[in-house]
């Protein structure tokens, strides 16, 4: 099949977290695979299933390649004026749900290991179609890497507009809880309000980490915090004695964990404790490497367009494993990312150049 119409079968798929069709793309994945004679490798991980494609008869101690990209999406809203499974083409684009995030991006791997396979090449290309991504990546890339499968090199395909991404931040998740005294709410002398203790910490920390600049690279090299969930009290008169907040922290990729939490406990009231629930590692790469420079030069051209600066992203993926496992990574994918919302759709021309740029650059490698 060529790319756009793999692309189309895979749109058609209801493969978002808790669908029954998560099963029905992991079987298409593989059969198409075998079909075009790689040997292909089933890793599942608490029910999710990821699909390792490979040439077959490669020696061990080859070189290796690793084309990573994910096949579930994010749930459709009732936002889309069209059917989001029912892939469409219209002026130059495809639209459907995960079009841009990234089913088209993971077609054209797809498409690139099977053309490199068949070239007898010495190197080897493994082909890694997982099924988490969108919800933390620990049961798809984390489990491969875990299996033992890693590489010398890995190319994740992310949608970065064809620009070269070499980092992105972490993710620290906490949750903050404020103990207080309740009571009824016509007698504030006799209580202490969980809430508004809870209020005071979130000030305070809004204050520290607000954004000075909203220059991209500013952003990307300082903290960042939201807000994104708040609880407490039990009724409309009654002086809540508790309050939990959740924070996401975006943080620059080398920031010492230890350290940024104990900056935060310093902030925060007496009675306001501190809970990690997620500490996700960014990713950030040597853009001085050889594999850094020959991505660059591949990439300009295949596209053309000279490269002055490499792409550092806000947003996590899958990248942070394959960084912390050691191994030199970089992002290139087709798509904005300003397209992933209702009405997804993919620039037909910039599939084309992805999978130009992926099978050049593994002819390279």
């Amino acid at each position: 099949m060529k790319t756009i119409e793999l692309s189309s079968e895979l749109i058609k798929l209801h493969k978002y977290e808790g669908s029954a069709d998560k099963s029905a793309a992991v079987d298409l994945i593989k059969t198409y695979l075998e079909k075009n004679d790689l040997h292909v490798e089933l890793i599942s991980s608490n029910g999710v299933v990821s699909v390792i494609g490979s040439t077959k008869g490669r020696k061990e101690n080859s070189r290796k390649i690793i084309l990573n990209g994910h096949y579930d999406t994010v749930p459709p809203s009732d936002q889309w004026t069209v059917d989001p499974f029912d892939p469409v083409v219209k002026k130059g684009e495809l639209w459907g749900l995960g079009a841009c995030d990234m089913t088209c991006n993971l077609a054209a791997m797809i498409n690139t290991a099977i053309a490199i396979s068949k070239q007898n090449l010495s190197s080897e290309i493994i082909l890694i179609a997982v099924g988490d991504e969108e919800v933390g990546g620990h049961n798809g890339t984390g489990a491969t890497i875990a299996k033992g499968i890693t590489a010398n090199y890995a190319v994740i395909g992310e949608p970065t507009a064809m620009q070269l991404a070499t980092g992105h931040k972490a993710r620290l998740q906490i949750e903050l809880t404020a103990e207080g005294k309740g009571g009824h709410a016509a007698y504030p002398q006799d209580t202490k309000n969980a809430a508004h203790t809870m209020a005071t910490a979130l000030v305070a920390l809004e204050k520290e980490f607000k954004l000075k600049s909203h220059d991209h690279e500013y952003v990307f090299s300082h903290p960042t915090m939201n807000t994104t969930l708040i609880s407490g009290g039990t009724a409309e008169n009654v002086v809540p004695f508790q309050c939990k907040a959740t924070i996401d922290f975006r943080l620059p990729a080398d920031i010492k964990i230890e350290k940024f939490t104990a900056k935060l406990t310093q902030l925060l009231p007496e009675s306001v404790k501190l809970n990690i629930q997620k500490n996700e590692p960014g990713w950030i790469s040597d853009e001085k490497s050889e594999f850094i420079k020959t991505a660059q030069a591949t990439l300009e051209k295949v596209t053309g367009t000279p490269i002055s600066g490499y792409l550092h992203k806000l947003g996590a993926s899958d990248a942070r494993y394959y960084s912390k496992a050691g191994i030199p990574t970089i992002n290139v994918g087709a798509g904005n990312m300003k397209l992933h919302i209702p009405d997804e759709k993919m620039q037909l021309e910039q599939l084309r150049q992805v999978e130009q740029f992926y099978t050049e650059l593994c002819k390279k490698i």
